[in-house]
């Protein structure tokens, strides 16, 4: 028996122009949560970083001086420099933790939002096929 191959695109025939949008749609909101998962993995690393640096520095006040002087001014102006004063860490620990709510709500919403599009389409596909067919049967 020979296998009949049909395009990809053929799974869409039965779609209205309302579900194509939806699919459209559906698509774009997977391409943005695909996104958001790599995101949260990062920002949760910077976290922890924050908390071995943050300790680091406590335990080791002489650890800026290992470095070279030219290093140290260059990561005083990024955003992670060791540093020992609390409240300096903590506005760092509440800015990424706000960040990394931020990104978990994107997420999942846009995994919701995508969910949903492509369970509307796909139940709204099925019936259009059943009609067509119970019509073939009758």
């Amino acid at each position: 028996m020979t296998q009949i191959w049909y395009p990809l695109i053929s799974l869409f025939r039965y779609a209205s122009k309302r579900e194509q949008i939806l699919i459209i749609i559906a698509f774009c909101t997977t391409i943005l949560s695909s996104w958001c998962a790599p995101t949260l993995y990062v920002v949760f690393g910077n976290i922890i970083h924050l908390f071995t640096d943050y300790q680091a520095g406590k335990e080791n006040t002489n650890m800026k001086f290992l470095f070279l002087e030219w290093f140290l001014e260059r990561r005083r102006e990024s955003f992670y420099y060791i540093t020992t004063d609390r409240d300096e860490f903590m506005f760092k620990v509440e800015f990424f933790s706000v960040f990394l709510l931020i990104v978990a709500l994107f997420y999942i919403v846009c995994s919701y939002i995508s969910l949903f599009c492509f369970e509307l389409t796909a139940h709204s596909q099925i019936i259009t096929i059943k009609k067509k067919l119970f019509m073939k049967i009758l």
